[in-house]
């Protein structure tokens, strides 16, 4: 028997596309079964008529099926199978891209919980002109809002400023670079 007959056999024989069907995904395992049946084509005719004669041809074929399905290297991998591997990638950087979204969330949340509680803490001076100054986001506003002047507003909301910032930094400095 010759290498042409012997593939004529394994590409008539259903048993080989079984083999492609339970190795590869069904919009697959049909250009698996074809790119193995030109690797064959391609292989040396002694290494083909041996692997018949001495019945490990279904091994050999299984083989050869299993590595170019899974292997990055291999033709039919590059071919077919290019892209699962960006689209892996997107879904592990999506993945990790929520995660991260989630933590940064979860510790903004609890830097403004705190920061909302050292206002709160503020003598009722400072703690009414920096409410103030956050609804406006002008000194002169807030000066003109409440009759005091712009000087004395000024100093009260950077010094409320400060204590909050103080208070404050190192979680503020975690929540930027963690």
């Amino acid at each position: 028997m010759n290498k042409s007959k012997i593939i004529e056999g394994l590409y008539s024989d259903r048993s080989f596309k079984k083999i492609c069907q339970n190795i590869a995904p069904p919009n697959l395992s049909e250009d698996l079964f074809h790119e193995i049946i030109l690797v064959f084509l391609e292989m040396d005719e002694s290494k083909v008529i041996k692997a018949s004669e001495q019945g490990y041809l279904k091994f050999l074929f299984v083989r050869i099926a299993t590595n170019s399905f899974n292997s990055v290297t291999s033709p039919f991998y590059k071919k077919y199978r290019h892209l699962d591997i960006n689209v892996e990638i997107q879904n592990n950087h999506i993945k990790s891209h929520d995660q991260i979204n989630d933590e940064f969330e979860c510790n903004f949340s609890d830097l403004v919980c705190k920061i909302e509680t050292e206002i709160d803490s503020l003598n009722e001076y400072e703690r009414e002109l920096f409410k103030l100054y956050v609804k406006f986001e002008s000194y002169r506003k807030v000066s003109e809002e409440v009759g005091i002047k712009y000087e004395s507003v000024r100093h009260a909301i950077i010094q409320a400023s400060e204590k909050i910032k103080k208070q404050n930094e190192q979680l503020y400095h975690n929540l930027i670079n963690g």
